[in-house]
């Protein structure tokens, strides 16, 4: 027959015989090999494979009865098939195309037998049986194809049979399993109904893998609805009939194997119903399998199914009965195949974390003589323990896991699982009458998985259950020599607590004298010592500070050894010693044993210092207890640190000295803010170590002094005036630091600390310090434009510069305006003689034409309030531009600017005398608009700041504005309710208005007179 991709029938031959080589090639390539081949090929193909003339092929040699040798494929290598000289491809073309055309069934049935007897005596790869199919394979593959599908539908011996599908296979999914365009779509399709044959005669074809995978190349072009039709509802896997030469284990597991295959396809093209049958039939074989001990069978199956169950796990839990009946019986099965076991967890596992209700519904439904065969399986499974050398280092993060196989992370998960769902008294019979042969058995392995096996049935059935059992056996585990060992006994503690509802000052007082002998050993790893540690402070957490008195004397110098050691233990030995803070007197009693190491180590004076810094939470402390105890200690810890001291030789000898540095002054200015009067007697020795170090070069330790230094000040405010020199002296060094300093944040940081200092001490400070703060004010209030500093510093430089470095120069100008806000309101008149010189720096702040924020100039126009406010004569020479300025600024999208301009127009609007050309209408139209901007963005101090200033321009510019209508208009924006100074001031001016019967308030008959009693009626209701 012609070639399914070929016009005609003769169109694949040469049209005249090929030119003859050049002279020297033909030298080249004449010699014996040639010379035979041509007489093979001239005369052998004529009668081996001529019309009518059929040999009948030799026995072929039976493959061997092991099942590796079963699924193995003949012998057909891709590599077989080699270059070609043109002459031998001119004569395999001839003889390929004169067999297609014969299309006689009897010269096909030959090339495949030969083939087939060539592959199993393991001839030479190039001998004359293979050459032919190999060229037809490759050049010829669709009409090849065809030729073998009619001969599998044809009657045929069954090694013949194998033979011809296996040949198949080989040309569609070996050959051309890459090049998919070398196979006509049209060819596959013609294969459909040959194959479909075949498989509903599948008893005769065992090789079903190689079947599903031919069948698997033609579902890639479509769907193969006749092959659905007739696998479902049929079942596909048939009950295969015994015979001598293909045992029905042979069937089946081949089967099973086309089946895999087929579930990937149904999924492919949906066909979801018949997945769910199809793994339903799978699983009920491994059933069989495993009952009938076919365990070589089962093994690669199930690694087969827990890939599909990984993929495709909602088909599973659709048949969640048949898969967990399956695998809970191969893992409750009496015999030492961990694998098989694995395997069958695996499944379960990924059952259990897709839907964990249901698997817990099944577990429950197990008998108790399954769920004890599951725990004790489990149990040996974890014996699948190494000790290696790498589980000892406590740095590598995952160097815990190190060591453990999967079959022992599959134990334990299967152990802990069932543990949960299963009854108390399976739980308690297991773990009283196993886990103690497991303990005093000679292997490591085997004590470390009974442990572990406790810590799964105490944490289930909880600890209460087997308490004087669970003592007994981690007080004796608690002395075992392996580390291993020891660290699974230490587990089974932390579970113990974990779980237990009780009290737990009997297991504090059972386990930690246990835990502190193994953090005092030294012949304990430590990992293990980190473990106990760890334990440790959770039993303080559980039981308190008070429960661990007794043990104090033993445990505090155990933790102090362990802050001398990595970062791990003095982590946990830090967080102990901060827990056992919480306690006054434990605190004290911790303080006395360490007192000693706090003047030899500096790493456990650093964390003795962080657990009192616990003592300011503490409710209802007296300060006498512990001040006169402690307070040496950190004035001691500053002078130590004497910043030109420690420069020369601290720091080289020791780097911890700064973070004590830092922690004492963190914890004197807690003190000094928790026990202000008690804190007081101490102050004056405090605020010169804590000035020394505002020259310190280390920045943290100088700002944390400067922060430390309002708290310090704020504890002697009761005594000011026998404190006017510390006062004096402390703000003096702060602002000659101020003065010193070329950092700009650390500047920020002072100016902070020096407007905190001027609240609490500003009114008996000496005259010549109110001139060095005004100088220094000014100072920071004078510098140049953000524009101008920027192209100072480059283009490259502010290129450079973040936004938070971008905003410094603001912050800076802000806290220095702070400073002089808070100077005003603190010395009131006697700053005006420095303010006088400061005003024209604050007046180029709020300038109209300058490029300052914002926030820049809403607290420059608040300094200009305040003085307006008590002391109006001191703006006569800027009375015009500030009224200017104030209407302007109503315009901007700052609240707080906006806030402070509407206060300014209200001032303005008061002193008639300083602005005496008043822009009525101009003043109005701005604080509309700020009303309505605050009511429409939530506003509300802008908007109550903006109301009362209307009220004051109509009480004192009545006569710059039109009275009848915009006071009316006034009435309808009261009450206020949330900035109660500015409320305080427009309902008592309301009052005075009703008072006096106020035309422009009432109207006409007193119309708006109702509505001025309602607003009064609301504001009685609001302040009550």
């Amino acid at each position: 027959m012609a070639s399914a991709t070929s016009g005609s029938k003769r169109s694949s031959r040469p049209a005249s015989p090929p030119p003859p080589p050049r002279r020297r090639e033909k030298r080249e390539r004449v010699n014996v090999r040639k010379v035979e081949k041509e007489r093979f090929f001239n005369k052998k193909y004529q009668r081996r494979y001529g019309k009518g003339i059929h040999i009948v092929p030799a026995k072929i040699r039976p493959e061997s009865s092991k099942e590796a040798k079963r699924r193995r494929r003949i012998i057909i290598s891709v590599q077989d098939y080699q270059e070609l000289t043109r002459a031998e491809i001119n004569e395999l073309q001839f003889a390929a195309v004169d067999l297609f055309d014969s299309n006689n069934h009897s010269r096909y049935l030959s090339l495949v037998c030969d083939f087939a007897n060539a592959s199993v005596s393991q001839e030479n790869p190039q001998s004359q049986f293979k050459a032919l199919w190999h060229f037809c394979a490759h050049r010829f593959p669709n009409d090849l194809s065809l030729m073998l599908a009619r001969l599998l539908n044809s009657s045929l011996p069954s090694g013949i049979r194998i033979h011809t599908l296996d040949l198949l296979h080989l040309t569609l999914n070996q050959i051309h399993g890459q090049d998919r365009s070398s196979i006509d779509e049209r060819v596959l399709v013609h294969l459909k109904p040959l194959l479909l044959n075949v498989i509903q005669h599948r008893e005769t074809i065992p090789n079903m893998l190689n079947l599903s995978e031919i069948a698997a190349r033609i579902f890639e072009i479509e769907r193969w609805n006749e092959l659905l039709d007739y696998l479902y509802p049929r079942p596909f896997i048939p009950t295969w009939k015994r015979s001598k030469k293909w045992p029905s284990g042979c069937y089946r597991a081949l089967t099973f194997d086309a089946s895999v295959k087929l579930v990937r396809l149904l999924h492919r093209w949906k066909f979801y119903d018949g997945i769910d049958h199809l793994l339903a039939t799978m699983i009920r074989f491994l059933q069989a399998f495993h009952k009938d001990g076919q365990i070589d069978i089962v093994e690669p199956r199930m690694m087969d199914l827990a890939e599909l169950a990984r993929y495709y796990t909602d088909y599973f839990l659709k048949r969640l009965d048949v898969v967990l009946d399956c695998m809970f019986q191969v893992a409750a099965t009496a015999d030492d195949n961990a694998f098989l076991k694995c395997q069958a967890i695996q499944i379960i596992k990924i059952i259990d974390e897709k839907d964990m209700v249901q698997a817990s519904q099944f577990l429950h439904k197990l008998s108790n003589e399954a769920k004890r065969s599951i725990i004790e399986n489990c149990v040996r499974l974890m014996f699948c323990i190494a000790d290696v050398p790498a589980w000892y280092d406590i740095d590598t993060p995952s160097s815990e896991y190190t060591g453990i196989s999967g079959s022992y992370q599959l134990g334990k998960f299967l152990l802990f699982r069932v543990s949960l769902d299963a009854q108390e008294d399976v739980l308690v019979s297991f773990g009283i009458e196993m886990i103690p042969q497991y303990l005093t058995s000679a292997d490591w392995q085997t004590r470390h998985a009974g442990l572990i096996a406790f810590s799964a049935i105490g944490g289930a059935c909880g600890p209460e259950v087997l308490c004087d059992h669970a003592e007994r056996v981690l007080e004796i585990s608690l002395t075992d020599r392996h580390p291993r060992v020891l660290w699974a006994a230490i587990e089974a503690i932390i579970c113990l607590i974990t779980d237990s509802d009780q009290e737990h000052v009997q297991y504090l007082n059972k386990f930690l004298p246990g835990l502190v002998t193994i953090i005092r050993s030294s012949s304990i790893y430590p990992r293990v010592q980190l473990h106990a540690a760890i334990v440790i402070r959770r039993l303080i957490t559980n039981c308190g500070a008070e429960e661990v008195k007794s043990f104090l004397e033993d445990l505090v110098p155990e933790l102090l050894n362990l802050l001398k050691r990595g970062e791990k233990f003095w982590e946990e030995a830090a967080e102990t010693l901060k827990l056992l803070a919480v306690s006054f007197p434990v605190l004290l009693t911790v303080y006395r044993i360490a007192k000693n190491w706090m003047d030899t180590d500096n790493r456990v004076k650093i964390h003795i210092l962080k657990a009192l810094s616990q003592l300011c939470k503490l409710p209802q402390l007296v300060a006498d207890q512990f001040l006169n105890k402690i307070m040496p200690v950190l004035i001691q810890t500053l002078e130590n640190t004497n910043p030109y001291i420690m420069t020369l030789t601290i720091d080289k000898q020791n780097s911890t000295c700064p973070k004590q540095r830092l922690l004492a002054c963190d914890l004197l200015s807690k003190f000094a803010a928790r026990f202000q009067e008690q804190f007081a007697p101490w102050a004056a020795r405090v605020s010169p170590l804590l000035t020394c170090l505002f020259s310190s070069t280390d920045p943290d330790a100088k700002i944390t002094s400067v922060r430390a230094l309002p708290s310090i000040l704020l504890s002697c405010e009761h005594r000011k005036q026998s404190q006017r020199l510390l006062f004096n002296f402390t703000v003096r060094a702060l602002v000659e630091a101020l003065h010193e300093e070329i950092d700009r944040a650390m500047r920020i940081g002072m100016l902070k600390s020096l407007n905190a200092c001027i609240a609490i001490s500003g009114t008996v400070f000496h005259e010549d310090l109110i001139k060095k703060i005004a100088d220094r004010i000014y100072q920071v209030l004078s510098q140049k434009s953000f524009a101008n500093v920027e192209t100072e510093t480059g283009e490259e430089a502010s290129s450079r510069i973040d936004a938070s470095d971008k905003r410094e120069p603001e912050e800076e100008i802000i806290q220095g305006e702070n400073c002089m806000v808070t100077m005003i309101y603190t010395l009131k008149s006697a700053f005006l003689t420095h303010a006088d010189k400061l005003l024209p720096a604050v007046e180029a702040l709020w300038g109209r034409d300058n490029d300052y924020p914002d926030r820049v100039k809403a607290v420059a126009i608040t300094i200009f309030n305040l003085i307006l406010k008590d002391y109006p004569d001191r703006l006569q020479r800027y009375r015009d531009t500030y009224a200017l300025v104030v209407m302007d600024a109503c315009y901007s999208e700052s609240p707080q600017l906006q806030r402070e301009a509407a206060r300014g127009i209200g001032l303005c609007a008061t002193h008639r005398g300083l602005i005496p050309n008043f822009d009525g209408p101009v003043a109005i139209d701005s604080l509309y608009h700020l009303i309505e901007r605050g009511a429409e963005s939530g506003r509300a101090l802008t908007y109550d700041a903006a109301v009362s200033a209307l009220g004051k321009v109509c009480e004192f510019r009545r006569e710059a504005i039109n009275g009848p209508r915009v006071v009316p208009i006034w009435l309808n924006f009261l009450p206020l309710r949330i900035d109660f100074e500015e409320a305080k001031y427009a309902h008592r001016q309301l009052c005075q208005m009703l008072e006096r019967a106020d035309q422009d308030l009432l109207g006409l008959n007193n119309e708006n007179l109702n509505q001025a009693v309602q607003i009064l009626k609301e504001v009685v209701t609001i302040s009550s």
